[in-house]
């Protein structure tokens, strides 16, 4: 949901050999219902909940994975099956 110059600016700051996608309308997340209440520290507020979905070569989701492990996230997506 951030902005294309934040988006930019990631890219530009990791080297990222392909683009990110700009959802500022807040479309996809809706979509993919990947929005809604998070808790931290027993604070409620609204934001992303952090899912992977790998896609195929024909645009089909392969896999989702909705406990991402953060520390691990590249193991997490390389190892484990569906």
């Amino acid at each position: 949901m951030d902005s294309e110059k934040s988006h930019r600016r990631f890219i530009d700051k990791y080297d990222l050999p392909y683009d990110l996608l700009v959802d500022d309308q807040q479309e996809l997340v809706n979509a993919f219902k990947v929005y809604g209440q998070k808790v931290l520290f027993g604070r409620k507020y609204m934001g992303i909940i952090r899912t992977t979905f790998l896609i195929d070569e024909q645009g089909r989701i392969e896999r989702i994975i909705e406990s991402v492990d953060s520390a691990r996230h590249a193991e997490q997506i390389l190892t484990e099956q569906a």
